[in-house]
């Protein structure tokens, strides 16, 4: 009599609660589950840098605007024939020591010519995308200084796509010591011989994605991309970590390209560093797999 009970109650609404899985599982796919959803979120420049004696100061740089804890509305979505670039980006970058930094997000374990970001297009720092399959090699590519000529190149561990990460390189041009960093964590150090700066070319060219003409792109999503002329310590970088992937840069007197690609390619380190960007799109929902550290 039960079984037949039980029987008589799944014909009458089982439909119904299929129905009601269905929509569960929609909900959950798309992040209103998330509770990173409903966070308040970042607007497009809401926070920058005002360098009170216009740009390329270093005098007493400060953020204005809402710049602590709050989650990027937007992210950048790079694939094929997507990039971003800028010519003579920044007059107070000297070709020295460096700092590279910013959130990734591969879809797709490319070769190792596609490019995350670069200073001076074929000669300076590179951070690239390597791996096969469904593995992402994160790689900091020296070029042009000492024994890396014509290049350098630091693996880091393999790791999974569709995730997201943490990666900075750093060089230092007076003892030629380079790192690569993954969520705030060395994973790979060489010290070039002999140690020097960075060819002057660096100066001329920051490229995100892709070098122009190039043919090699990066698949998958960027954020808070940041460019410093000083090389920031390992305390400095796992700070930068740690305050996620919204986080504001950490040392304004250095800093020299700040590109938090919500929703824009715009530059707001306060040095007027916009780029032009080719193929962009930007994500609202990229939220979905991000956890904060």
């Amino acid at each position: 009599m039960r079984l037949q009970s039980a029987m008589e109650y799944l014909m009458t609404y089982g439909w119904a609660l299929l129905a009601i899985a269905v929509v569960l599982a929609v909900l959950a796919l798309i992040g209103v589950f998330n509770p990173l959803t409903f966070s308040p979120k970042a607007e497009p420049g809401a926070c920058s840098v005002y360098r009170a004696n216009g740009p390329f100061s270093s005098e007493f740089p400060q953020l204005q605007g809402p710049c602590t804890g709050l989650l990027p509305k937007f992210v950048a979505v790079f694939g094929n024939g997507a990039y971003a670039s800028i010519s003579g980006a920044s007059q107070d970058f000297t070709p020295n020591s460096v700092t590279l930094a910013g959130w990734v997000y591969p879809d797709a374990a490319v070769s190792s010519n596609g490019l995350i970001i670069a200073l001076g297009n074929a000669a300076g720092l590179q951070i690239s995308p390597g791996g096969s399959g469904s593995q992402f090699v994160p790689q900091a590519v020296l070029l042009g200084v000492g024994s890396c000529s014509p290049f350098c190149t630091l693996s880091g561990p393999s790791l999974g796509i569709n995730q997201w990460y943490f990666i900075a390189e750093t060089y230092n041009d007076i003892n030629g010591a380079q790192y690569l960093y993954v969520n705030g964590q060395v994973e790979g150090n060489a010290v070039v011989s002999p140690a020097g700066p960075l060819p002057a070319s660096v100066s001329a060219n920051i490229d995100v994605g892709a070098l122009p003409g190039n043919g090699d792109y990066y698949y998958g999503m960027l954020a808070n991309l940041q460019v410093y002329n000083a090389t920031l310590g390992p305390q400095a970088i796992n700070t930068l970590y740690l305050g996620g992937i919204g986080a504001e840069p950490t040392d304004l007197t250095h800093l020299v390209g700040w590109w938090p690609l919500n929703g824009n390619a715009n530059d707001y380190s306060g040095d007027s560093g916009n780029m032009t960007g080719s193929g962009i799109t930007y994500s609202g929902t990229w939220y979905t797999d991000y956890s904060k550290p």
